[in-house]
């Protein structure tokens, strides 16, 4: 069955490429995705455990209902969407400057950010800095959405800063050498977090900014990404696995490890996902479309209880567990087939939707689409698309208090300023 449903993916791919015509088109990004990870799990054989028929049937009505969501937008706007936005060479000074300070801020606050991680690696029972801020950044959950923190801003607001810092790459060197020290900055924060998914996310997502502002795909580029998230994901596993080693680990054993989480990152949540197809009720539902609101709403004081942040973990293989359980987690535990249709139809028709507006190469919404992009990746993990929404909104008003609030001024502004659909 594994067979069938690669071969449906595949087709429907076929489909999706004849109507749009480009391998760009988000319903092809999307079941490609797919694609790969069913493919995967077909070469890992016995690996990992099986997957029930019906979940299977949960991927192809996904890929589905992702793709017409994709063609009903298409059909909504007829013809190309066309914005126009223009920028003054003054607003792009204002711009060059606002980029350049935040990097002086990025800089100036390493010791501070340093000696905080360091005070709460050292609160910790564990000895390891690596388990011990994964430990505490699980713990302290519930504590830091419940409050708005100038640390805890720091990790976004570095990526934020590099991905804008790409955007604004004109040629020259001074553009390249920005853009490199702010990616450097931005990987300083994000690595001693001790998360994996920041790294993912601040390298993967200037690769699709840049294959749209080129309409050619940055091979060379991807590959150096490719490369540096490998290392800095097999680090961060190593590191957290030596918390809980009482010897040094070998190379081999390293090289096991990265693997084993690499897989388990790729594959494992689709596996997973079974479990809760099986029965609904094996895993509680974590988070949910509303989480993120609930998190900001917290953060000024609301007091509205949060649901669990971190979902349990379920074998998915003899020796393996996981915690993830792909983009339909939410949508099938709290809504069954409706909620999988209709979240991905919503997906589908925004996602493509800002695809649309980002080709006609306005530079803001291909930091956006960017980051769908991203999300539809990571599709076979989590729903980076709601649970990713919190870093999407503080991008958003980077991106408004960089581009569209200084227009509001005469120096500014651009008379020319066109918005149309056609």
């Amino acid at each position: 069955m594994l067979v069938i449903a690669i071969c449906t993916l595949v087709l429907l791919i076929m489909i999706n490429i004849y109507i749009y015509k480009s391998y760009s088109y988000p319903p092809v990004v999307f079941t490609m995705v797919w694609v790969i990870n069913l493919s995967g799990l077909l070469l890992a054989g016995n690996l990992f455990y099986p997957i029930s028929v019906e979940t299977l049937l949960v991927y192809i009505v996904g890929a589905m209902s992702f793709s017409i969501g994709g063609i009903v937008q298409v059909l909504l706007v007829r013809g190309e969407i066309n914005y126009y936005t223009p920028i003054t060479d003054t607003h792009k000074e204002l711009v060059k400057r606002i980029i350049n300070i935040c990097l002086v801020i990025l800089i100036i606050a390493i010791p501070i950010y340093w000696g905080k991680m360091q005070e709460l690696a050292l609160s910790s029972s564990i000895n390891n800095y690596w388990g011990a801020i994964r430990q505490l950044s699980i713990q302290r959950h519930d504590e830091t959405i419940t409050s708005i923190s100038i640390i805890d801003n720091l990790v976004p607001f570095s990526i934020i800063i590099a991905w804008l810092s790409c955007n604004e790459l004109d040629g020259s060197n001074f553009s390249k050498v920005r853009a490199v020290v702010a990616f450097v900055l931005a990987s300083f924060y994000t690595i001693f977090t001790g998360a994996r998914s920041g790294i993912l996310i601040l390298l993967i997502v200037p690769v699709s900014m840049i294959a749209i502002r080129n309409r050619r795909f940055p091979w060379k580029l991807a590959i150096v990404m490719f490369f540096l998230v490998i290392l800095s994901f097999s680090f961060i596993a190593i590191q957290r696995e030596l918390a809980f080693k009482t010897s040094e680990l070998s190379l081999v054993e390293g090289v096991a490890i990265a693997l084993e989480h690499l897989g388990l990152y790729a594959f494992g949540g689709s596996v997973a996902f079974d479990s809760i197809v099986n029965n609904t009720n094996s895993i509680p539902s974590i988070r949910g479309i509303l989480w993120v609101f609930i998190i900001i709403a917290n953060k000024f004081g609301a007091g509205i209880d949060m649901p669990l942040s971190n979902a349990e973990f379920t074998m998915v293989s003899s020796s393996f567990t996981t915690n993830v359980y792909t983009v339909y987690f939410g949508y099938f535990s709290d809504y069954g087939w409706f909620g999988v249709i209709l979240g991905m139809l919503f997906q589908g028709f925004v996602i493509t939707w800002i695809y649309r507006i980002a080709m006609r190469k306005n530079s803001q919404a291909v930091v956006v689409y960017s980051v769908f992009f991203y999300a539809m990746l990571k599709s076979g993990f989590n729903d980076e698309f709601f649970e990713g929404l919190n870093l999407l909104i503080k991008l958003m008003v980077a991106i408004f208090m960089l581009y569209r609030f200084p227009r509001m001024f005469p120096k500014y502004s651009n008379e020319n300023y066109i918005v149309t659909n056609r």
